[in-house]
C-alpha cells in the first residue's frame, strides 16, 4: 500500500482513483494539506496505488517543439478568460467535435475541484485561474471510461495532476489530449476557507452562495494592464452575484502567502515538473512581459497566452484551432523570463517551519502577520508600483523606511 513521506506526495489522488476497494481517502493535516489515508480493513494489498504513483514511477517528458504568444481574435473571449483565451477556444473545439473536457471548476468558495464537461454551455465553469489545490475527485476514472468508449478527451490541470492521470491510465490513448499549466504551486483549501470566513460580509451567508475570484479583468487604459490579482469575494443572490469584498494580492493575507510561496504544498518546493521539459502535450501560461521588457508589438491589456507545444499530438491540435488567434512565434528564453517555474520551483523559505507551526496553532492570518517574508512582499510590491509611477527615489526611500518601521511595530 502507498506510504510516501508527506514531502514527496503530490496530492494527485491517482492512488485514490485506482484503488479497487475504495480503501484510500484524502485527509487534511493540521494546516490543511491533504494526503492519502489507507483504511487497512478494506485494503487487499494489491499494490496498484504504488504502481500509479508518479513519485515512484518515471514518465516521458518533452522539450517544447514550439513556443507561441497567442491572443484570441474574439474580444469577447479574451474579456472572460484569464489570459489570451487559448484554453477556452481549445476546450470549445474538443466539445464541438463530440469530445469531453476535464478541468478545475468552482462550485462555491470551499468546493473547488475537477469536473467533466460535455456541453459548451458549461465551459464558463472552468474558466479563469484558481490559486488553491484542486480536488481531482474521481475524474481519472471518468476520463478512462470516456477514453475506453472512444471519446476525444481533453484533460487540463497542474503537471502533477497530469502525471497522476497518466499513471492511473497506465497506457497511451490516441484520443487523449493533455494540457498542463505553468504551476506556481498550490496552497490548501483550509487556508482559503479560513481567509474567506474571516470576513464579516459573509457572516450568516450559506457557504454554497459564497464565491471567490483570484484574478479578474477591469476595463482600464493604464500602462500597467487590466488583469488584477487578489481575492474578490461575492455572494450569490438568485441569478446575480454581488461583490462584497475585494483585496489585491499585496493586501490579502492568503494571496500574499501564496505569492511568496510560503503557503504552498511541501512537495511544490521540490517540484520535478518545474522545468523546460513538460509532461503534457500542450502547456499554457501567461506571457508576462511581452511588449514591455520583451520586445513585441503583441501587447494586450487583457493578457496574452503563452503556449508551449510539446508533442506531435499537441502540434496537431494547435494547428486545428490556430486560425482563431493572432499568433507570434517566440523563444523559450523569453517564455521563462517571467515564468520562473519553467526552470525551477519556488525556494523553501527559512521561515516556513515557523509559519506552519503558527498556522496550525493560530491560523493563517496570524501566521501571515508574524512572517517577515510576507511583509517584505507587500512592501516591495508597493515600492515597485511607486517607481512605475515615477515617484522620486527620495520618496521611495522614505516610504520604504516607514513600511519597515510599521512591520517592526
Amino acid at each position: 500500500m502507498i506510504n510516501l513521506p508527506h514531502e514527496k506526495c503530490y496530492g494527485c489522488q491517482g492512488c485514490l482513483n485506482v484503488c479497487p476497494k475504495d480503501a484510500i481517502s484524502m485527509k487534511e493535516d493540521g494546516c490543511g494539506y491533504r494526503y492519502p489515508s489507507v483504511d487497512y480493513n478494506k485494503c487487499i494489498r494489491c499494490g496498484l496505488c504504488i504502481k500509479v504513483c508518479p513519485e515512484l514511477n518515471d514518465y516521458d517528458l518533452n522539450a517544447p517543439a514550439n513556443v507561441y504568444a497567442v491572443v484570441s481574435k474574439d474580444r469577447s473571449i479574451i474579456k472572460t478568460t484569464a489570459s489570451g483565451g487559448f484554453s477556452s477556444v481549445l476546450a470549445n473545439h474538443i466539445i464541438s467535435h463530440g469530445g469531453v473536457v476535464y478541468g478545475c471548476a468552482e462550485e462555491n468558495f470551499e468546493n473547488i475541484g475537477h469536473i467533466r464537461i460535455d456541453n459548451t454551455n458549461n465551459l464558463d465553469k472552468i474558466k479563469n485561474s484558481k490559486y488553491v489545490h484542486s480536488d481531482i475527485r474521481l475524474t481519472y476514472r471518468e476520463a478512462k471510461a470516456d477514453l475506453d468508449n472512444g471519446k476525444e478527451v481533453l484533460f487540463t490541470g497542474t503537471p502533477c495532476q497530469i502525471s497522476g492521470l497518466l499513471g492511473f491510465l497506465r497506457k497511451r490513448y490516441d484520443n487523449l489530449l493533455t494540457m498542463d499549466l505553468v504551476c506556481h504551486g498550490v496552497p490548501p483549501m483550509k487556508m482559503l476557507r479560513e481567509q474567506v470566513l474571516s470576513y464579516p460580509e459573509v457572516k450568516n451567508v450559506p457557504h454554497e452562495d459564497i464565491f471567490v475570484d483570484f484574478r479578474w479583468k477591469e476595463d482600464l487604459r493604464s500602462g500597467y494592464g487590466c488583469i488584477r490579482f487578489g481575492l474578490r469575494t461575492a455572494i450569490r443572490s438568485g441569478e446575480h452575484m454581488r461583490v462584497v469584498r475585494q483585496e489585491n494580492d499585496t493586501i490579502n493575507p492568503y494571496m500574499r502567502c501564496f505569492q511568496t510561496g510560503i503557503s504552498l504544498r511541501e512537495n511544490c518546493l521540490q517540484c520535478p515538473y518545474a522545468r523546460k521539459e513538460r509532461i503534457s502535450d500542450i502547456t499554457a501560461a501567461d506571457f508576462w512581459g511581452l511588449g514591455r521588457d520583451i520586445n513585441s508589438e503583441m501587447f494586450d491589456l487583457n493578457g496574452v497566452s503563452l503556449i508551449l507545444v510539446n508533442t506531435a499530438k499537441g502540434i496537431h491540435y494547435f494547428n486545428e484551432i490556430k486560425d482563431a488567434f493572432d499568433i507570434q512565434k517566440r523563444t523559450f528564453e523569453e517564455a521563462k523570463l517571467h515564468n520562473r517555474c519553467l526552470s525551477q520551483p519556488f525556494e523553501r523559505l527559512k521561515e516556513r517551519d515557523r509559519f506552519l507551526k503558527i498556522c496550525r496553532e493560530k491560523g493563517l492570518r496570524t501566521a501571515a502577520k508574524a512572517t517577515d517574508s510576507v511583509h517584505r512582499f507587500e512592501s516591495n510590491a508597493i515600492i515597485q508600483c511607486l517607481r512605475k509611477n515615477r515617484i522620486s527615489n527620495f520618496g521611495v526611500r522614505c516610504l520604504s523606511k516607514g513600511l519597515r518601521l510599521l512591520h517592526i511595530l
